[in-house]
């Protein structure tokens, strides 16, 4: 019976030994094995998540900064605004142009508008400035303490030396609005959008971005962050802006050029292996160094491992605690359950192991009532457990998976084709874009050998730069030939990435470029290259190039055969011309803009006719190319045959009597010298037209048309005489012939020669020669008692001088001085008189329009006439010297009126007498003139000749001295008064004396008429 009970104790402490080893052990080990399978799970699922949600943020801020350009490039796309720029830099072409002060940029027009800009579009803090295109500010929204930008980086980076580029500044603070704001500026092309003219700077706030990122939430602890490349922490929505750095370790973790996620030591925040997720945002990498403060900036993700972790610790504490309750129970009902252990013992071991190999649906069917029962329950509910935490592991990797697909759509529909391989070379993955270049199927491409696809040149050299990319190294792009279905060889750029699992190259990404179409160009370029060489090494005329310094930079083979490859380098000059200096009348002195031709001799007695044409270099020089076309025979037939028709032009011209010739259909085409004399119609006027326009009668045309008839069948017609007006109205007795010239013995042109028989015209032609002689004669003694008056004041000034050196102090010898330059201006303008009466045309006199006071000017003029006014004692007086009056015309010539009118009314007062000069403004039809009279007490004007005095060579003469003028003086008054639009005229006064009356506009006027 002891034995029995010994082997019942025995059996039992066996069976509940058995029982707790068989029901401990598998519960540990599912126990860890969960625990490690979640944990990983865990891990990549969090870090998939942590990295998409990194990636989604940066590109959310990649779209908020591209928002900002595209606001700051629509606004610079304004008309109005450009036509402004446009204006404030045409100053910089007028005259030196100042940045404006501060409160005229903001009150202006643009300032105004560009606040309603800001107001209907920028909401909350903003500011917008343009500058023009030297940098200077022309329009703020804010008042600035600078206004030049031109000489500050981020000016020099937009306006890029007129090509245009934009810029984006980092995150700045402004401490007196305690906000972050960033700067964007864009360049404003012309109309054209060719050229920049200018910069607009828009200023935002980054509360998009910040709120962006601290809207991220995940869990308790979660957050996002925005860091730049030198570990600043940026926005963090625990840690105050930019108050915080990261450590070296985990910034250079995150900072790649693609999302990832990974474990940090450090997270920065106080945690140690933290899951993280990060991204890089790309416009930071894209938009270079002189964008965002020469920084790169970086999202990423972390959360505390406490709470990223709390599942997994969740669900291993359960499951412990369910392991020890199971060992608990398996020891108090250990005894109870020896006898009636077998069976479910048994079904328990059965169970055990089906779940230990993972069959977790699995359901342990144990009907004991007792804690055998239990524990089967327990292995069952620890089974549930265990597939709910499976169920979950599979969601993470769902996740992963799309995360996956999407990553994959995003490499299907790469601009460009792109190709993965494994370490042996084998395509493993190919996208979309690659079947449309190459046309090869996903499916022909898959497990094949890359280097197939290439030419045979350049699998070598694939092989090489394979390996390169396998060993870790980055290879260089390279160019390839590369076959495709239908387009036969491609020509490709290839660049080839390793990409790592862990720190070992896994298989390497080949990215494709189809560049066929830019080699193509590339060599017709090249052969437009070649083809521009060969016709300037064919051409027979000599070329070169020559710089702003006249040096020569280039010589085709003609010229360097003429002058030798030691020319090149040396002046044109000095080369051709044998000179020291430029030519005077070389286009390169004169800065020529566009194309030029200059006919030069050479001092071998060559003749070039030199064609300059200037073009821009690279770097910005002008350079002139030069074409010598060598004249030098042409010129020597140009002088023979010029001689010749030299030789028959003087026989033409100085015939003595009237030549024309016209053409087939009856229009003149060539008159000679004489005829212009006779009839006084000038060469111009008759050109190209018919010669019966200056035929007096239809009878007289009808005869000329019979006889032009009969020239043109070849007949000899008789010597007609005709009757013609001439220009004067005359008319002329004449005798005309017409002769049929032949060219190849055709009729070209027909010769009328006419010859004057009027006795009558010859007697008037001959009657007005003399008295034009004797007009030039008396003019001639007559003119230097006009000048007499200057001359005398300039010599007793010099004597006045003469007498007084060392005594007379300094105004007075600037006075004196004064008044010989001012007789000195009196002589001068007395010849120019004399001058301008004698232009061929008086409406082309030219003016020189200034503002000037009336009272100076007569001033100065009755300063002039001082000596013989003294002499013969006249008073002259303006009697309105205190009224101020200005004019706009040419000073010296309405001078000169006045010194002529002032000097009359001197010459035929009586001694003692008085002159006076009276002005006034007057109104007509809305114009505003100038009225001014010159009285004197001389015994006035005939009525007969009031109007004629003021016609050329008209004299009066004055019967004390038997003197008269030139005729010319009050003839140039009218000339000058009309030319201002103005009206001259004279009058007798009610007692002795005559007034002349001069009445000119006082406007404004552009220049001459």
């Amino acid at each position: 019976m002891n034995n029995v009970i010994r082997k019942r104790g025995k059996i039992q402490r066996k069976v509940v030994t058995s029982i707790l080893l068989v029901g401990t052990i598998p519960g540990v080990l599912v126990v860890i094995l969960t625990y490690l399978s979640g944990i990983n799970a865990l891990k990549n699922s969090i870090g998939a998540n942590f990295q998409e949600m990194a990636k989604e943020t940066a590109d959310k801020i990649e779209i908020i900064m591209d928002r900002e350009i595209q606001d700051a490039q629509s606004l610079a796309l304004s008309p109005y605004i450009k036509d402004i720029v446009l204006k404030a830099n045409k100053s910089y072409k007028e005259k030196d142009s100042k940045a404006p002060l501060g409160d005229k940029i903001l009150n202006n027009n643009l300032t105004n508008y560009l606040k309603e800009y800001q107001n209907e579009k920028m909401k909350g803090y903003g500011s917008i400035l343009i500058t023009d295109i030297k940098g200077a500010v022309i329009s703020a929204t804010d008042k600035l303490q600078d206004y030049n930008e031109g000489e500050k980086n981020w000016w020099n980076t937009t306006f890029n030396q007129g090509k245009g580029k934009v810029f984006i500044s980092g995150i700045d603070y402004n401490e007196g609005t305690q906000t972050y704001s960033v700067a964007v500026a864009v360049p404003i092309f012309d109309h054209g959008h060719e050229n920049a003219i200018g910069v607009l700077k828009m200023v935002h706030d980054v509360q998009d971005i910040f709120k962006t990122i601290t809207n991220i939430k995940i869990g308790e602890t979660g957050h996002a962050n925005l860091v730049t490349s030198d570990g600043t922490l940026v926005v963090c929505p625990i840690f105050p802006p930019k108050s915080h750095r990261i450590n070296d370790e985990l910034m250079e973790q995150i900072s790649t050029d693609k999302p990832n996620w990974g474990i940090a030591v450090d997270d920065a925040h106080g945690s140690n292996n933290s899951i993280i997720g990060f991204a890089p945002v790309n416009s930071t990498f894209k938009m270079g160094k002189d964008n965002f403060g020469g920084k790169a900036w970086y999202i990423f993700i972390r959360q505390l491992p406490e709470e990223t972790y709390a599942p997994m610790y969740t669900l291993l504490w359960e499951v412990s605690f369910l392991g020890i309750a199971l060992v608990v129970v398996l020891s108090l009902t250990g005894f109870y359950a020896a006898r009636r252990i077998v069976k479910p013992i048994g079904l328990l071991t059965e169970g055990a192991e089906l779940i230990g190999r993972g069959r977790l649906e699995h359901h342990i069917d144990v009907k004991t009532n007792d804690e055998i029962e239990q524990l089967a329950e327990a292995f069952n509910q620890m089974s549930d457990n265990l597939e709910k935490s499976g169920k979950e592991r599979e969601r993470y990797l769902h996740q992963i998976e799309e995360s996956e697909e999407h990553y994959k759509t995003l490499f299907d529909h790469a601009e460009d084709s792109m190709l993965m391989v494994d370490l042996s070379g084998k395509i493993i993955a190919v996208n979309k874009r690659e079947e449309k270049v190459l046309g090869y199927s996903k499916d022909a491409l898959l497990n094949q050998g890359f280097s197939r696809l290439l030419s045979e040149k350049h699998r070598d050299k694939f092989s090489h730069i394979f390996n390169d990319a396998i060993n870790g190294k980055k290879p260089s792009t390279i160019e390839v030939e590369v076959l495709s279905v239908e387009r036969g060889l491609l020509t490709m750029e290839m660049d080839m990435t390793g990409i790592k699992k862990g720190e070992r190259i896994s298989f390497v990404q080949i990215h494709l470029r189809d560049i066929t179409e830019r080699k193509i160009l590339e060599k017709q370029i090249n052969l437009e290259r070649d083809k521009l060489e060969t016709i300037i090494e064919s051409m027979g005329d000599g070329m070169d190039i020559v710089d702003k310094d006249f040096r020569i930079q280039f010589m085709n083979k003609k010229f360097l055969r003429l002058f030798g490859d030691e020319a090149v380098g040396r002046t044109c000059y000095e080369v051709y011309m044998g000179r020291k200096k430029p030519c005077d009348e070389c286009p390169v002195v004169k800065g020529i803009e566009k194309i030029d031709i200059l006919e030069v001799n050479a001092p071998q007695g060559q003749a070039f006719l030199i064609t300059h044409s200037p073009f821009k270099n690279i770097d910005g020089t002008t350079s002139i190319l030069e074409i010598f076309k060598d004249i030098t025979e042409r010129k020597k037939l140009e002088g023979a045959i010029k001689e010749s028709e030299e030789q028959y032009k003087n026989l033409f011209d100085h015939a003595e009597d009237s030549m024309l010739m016209i053409d087939l259909s009856g229009r003149i085409i060539a008159v000679n010298k004489r005829q212009e004399e006779i009839i006084g119609y000038s060469h111009e006027t008759l050109l190209n037209h018919g010669f019966s326009i200056i035929l007096t009668s239809n009878g007289i045309k009808d005869t000329y048309d019979d006889l032009f008839r009969m020239t043109l069948e070849g007949e000899k017609p008789p010597t007609t005489e005709v009757r013609i007006l001439n220009k004067r109205g005359e008319m002329l007795t004449m005798e005309m012939s017409l002769t049929g010239i032949k060219r190849e013995d055709k009729i070209a042109f027909v010769l009328i020669h006419l010859r004057d028989i009027t006795k009558r015209k010859e007697l008037e032609q001959q009657l007005l020669r003399s008295e034009r002689l004797a007009a030039i004669g008396h003019f001639s003694s007559t003119l230097a008692h006009d000048l007499r008056n200057p001359v005398v004041g300039i010599k007793k000034r010099l004597e006045s001088i003469q007498g007084t050196i060392g005594i007379t102090d300094h105004e007075t010898t600037k006075r004196i001085l004064t008044d010989i330059i001012l007789s000195s201006e009196l002589l001068l303008g007395m010849v120019n008189d004399v001058l301008d009466v004698y232009q061929q045309s008086y409406e082309e006199l030219p003016l020189i329009i200034s503002s000037f006071s009336i009272v100076d000017a007569l001033e100065e003029a009755i300063k002039l006439l001082q000596v013989e006014a003294e002499e013969r004692r006249i008073s002259v007086e303006i009697n309105n010297r205190n009224e101020s009056i200005a004019i706009q015309g040419d000073k010296r010539r309405l001078q000169r009126v006045f010194i002529n009118l002032i000097d009359n009314a001197i010459k035929f007062s009586p001694t003692g007498g008085r002159v006076d000069i009276i002005f006034k403004p007057a109104a007509e039809d809305e114009v505003d003139y100038l009225l001014l009279k010159i009285e004197d007490e001389g015994p006035g004007i005939p009525s007969s000749e009031l109007s004629r005095i003021f016609e050329p060579f008209y004299r009066k003469e004055r019967k004390k001295e038997g003197k008269t003028g030139t005729g010319l003086g009050l003839y140039f008054c009218r000339i000058v008064v009309e030319a201002h639009q103005g009206k001259i005229w004279a009058e007798n006064r009610n007692g002795n004396g005559a007034a002349l009356f001069i009445k000119v506009p006082i406007g404004e006027r552009e220049g001459g008429y």
